[in-house]
């Protein structure tokens, strides 16, 4: 669903405004007309709102997504047998695996 153009919105101002004469409603119908599109208005605020935060929490995602990525698989300096996963970095790799895992998941529904 898109946001509704400057002509929609025109539009339901005008009805809006049809429904009314000098603040009263014109007649029994328009009550029910009128309550109907400030609803609609409703839902688009929300809808945007939703929009918004909805990037925001991709945004985020991909940010978290990226840290783990370069923050994961490092080595400590060691000779062959010393060398090993630096422990706090491991967590990394798990929390990568299950932001895969639960963007698989997404993706089959």
């Amino acid at each position: 669903m898109k946001p509704l153009t400057l002509e929609e919105t025109r539009l339901k101002e005008e009805m809006k405004s049809r429904c009314l004469a000098k603040g009263q409603y014109v007649d029994e119908n328009a009550k029910k007309k009128f309550d109907m599109l400030c609803h609609l208005e409703d839902f688009e605020i929300q809808y945007w709102e939703l929009q918004q935060e909805n990037e925001q929490l991709k945004d985020n995602w991909n940010k978290l997504k990226e840290y783990c990525k370069e923050n994961t698989l490092c080595y400590e300096v060691g000779d062959d047998e010393n060398t090993k996963l630096i422990g706090s970095k491991i967590h990394g790799l798990n929390v990568l695996d299950k932001m895969q895992e639960l963007e698989k998941s997404d993706s089959n529904e």
